[in-house]
């Protein structure tokens, strides 16, 4: 039972006070005083009535408050991920970006399967999507995340008749069950093109499981700065022997030195290029003596393909490659604010570093988005090549 501490002086009675003393007051005269404090009570009661509400208003105020600064976190926290990832500020961000509603809290309280586009880069034939899928288990976002086999996200609809795709789960909000995919897409088609259509979908053992819709993403302009350059490259036996790799029987392969030339390079916002003028297939396969490679096809296959062409092809082109990689391990890309950066320490989005294009054309594509406001330069054996100045780009079209 709780009880007040005034309770127990109840029944409690000073010894000292002396309640035998008589008023000085007189009966009418207390009755009068009485009178007037039951006048001004009402008065006092009523003040403190009309101030009761008030500080109840402030602090439902203060809640709803904290209430909207904590759904605007949750709102922008997946935002702000995707900027971080493509390695842009939400103040000064690259012309080449650009972002989007995300998805609206009408479709989340839906609970449906549902995605939509956050942010977008694109970059010539390079574009990189930023979407926003929900609902998502945590338990499914965590498998998502380790990038196991269980679960994987996919593409079960593109407006592109080739392209090469890569998806990944970049971040996830549990307050929300949101996930924020980045797919990367990448397809001559994409520059002649003013949107493309794409379909988000997520697989539970490589099978189908979940559909989230179909999205239209908006191509916007991108620009790339290109100088010419003259740099000698070589291959030689070295360059062929690493090309071949652990592969077993390997062939005799003679001393040889080819010559070629690095004779441009540029750069956009999402990769960087250069163009290698060499010696063609026939002239190294004369001096390195792979056309004495025995290639076998499997026992059931068209004809005209030759299996032997083909792999010549790809050791043809992967020898050059390991001769452009050497040849580009110290280059340096340098930022008008005068700092550096050795390029081939940039986290980047593949397993190899400059991997060929085919028709001469070696790209290295950073994870982060290049800023070809900042760019200067580019520093190879010590020469440094200068990019021209980036041109304005005319004002894009309204998302």
């Amino acid at each position: 039972m709780r009880r007040n501490i005034s309770d127990l002086l109840d029944a409690y009675r000073d010894e000292e006070t002396d309640l035998d003393t008589p008023t000085p007051l007189s009966p009418a005269h207390i009755k009068e005083l009485t009178m007037e404090k039951l006048k001004k009570a009402p008065r006092r009661v009523q003040k403190r009535s009309r101030a009761l509400p008030a500080r109840v208003l402030l602090i439902a105020a203060a809640v709803a408050l904290a209430c909207c600064a904590t759904v605007c976190a949750i709102a922008f926290s997946l935002r702000e991920s995707a900027r971080a990832d493509i390695g842009v500020s939400a103040d000064d961000p690259i012309p080449e970006w650009s972002e989007y509603e995300g998805i609206s809290p009408t479709e989340e309280a839906a609970g449906e399967d549902t995605a939509a586009l956050l942010g977008t880069m694109c970059s010539g034939d390079w574009l990189c999507v930023y979407l926003e899928a929900s609902p998502v288990q945590p338990e499914v976002a965590e498998l998502l995340a380790s990038g196991g086999p269980e679960y994987e996200w996919d593409l079960c609809g593109l407006s592109l008749n080739r392209a090469s795709l890569n998806m990944e789960q970049v971040d996830y909000d549990p307050q929300t069950l949101t996930a924020l995919v980045r797919v990367t897409i990448q397809s001559e088609e994409l520059e002649a093109l003013e949107q493309v259509e794409l379909s988000l979908e997520l697989t539970h053992n490589l099978k189908p499981w979940r559909e989230f819709g179909s999205i239209l993403i908006p191509l916007t302009q991108s620009q790339q700065l290109t100088c010419p350059a003259d740099i000698l490259i070589t291959n030689t036996q070295a360059h062929y022997e690493e090309a071949w790799g652990l592969r077993p029987e390997k062939p005799a392969m003679p001393a040889y030195t080819l010559e070629g030339a690095i004779t441009q390079f540029s750069i956009c916002a999402g990769y960087l290029e250069l163009k290698l003028e060499a010696p063609d297939i026939e002239e190294w396969i004369a001096v390195s003596g792979a056309d004495q490679i025995e290639v076998e096809g499997p026992d059931v296959a068209p004809p005209e393909m030759d299996f032997k062409a083909m792999f010549l092809s790809s050791l043809y082109h992967n020898s050059w490659s390991v001769s452009v990689n050497q040849l580009m391990e110290s280059a340096v890309l340098n930022y008008k604010d005068g700092t550096q950066v050795l390029i081939d320490q940039l986290p980047r989005t593949f397993a190899g570093k400059w991997l060929s294009e085919g028709d001469g054309i070696y790209r290295f594509t950073p994870t982060q988005a290049f800023d070809l406001r900042a760019v200067k330069s580019i520093t190879v054996g010590g020469t440094e090549y200068s990019f021209p100045e980036l041109e304005e780009l005319p004002a894009l079209s309204e998302n």
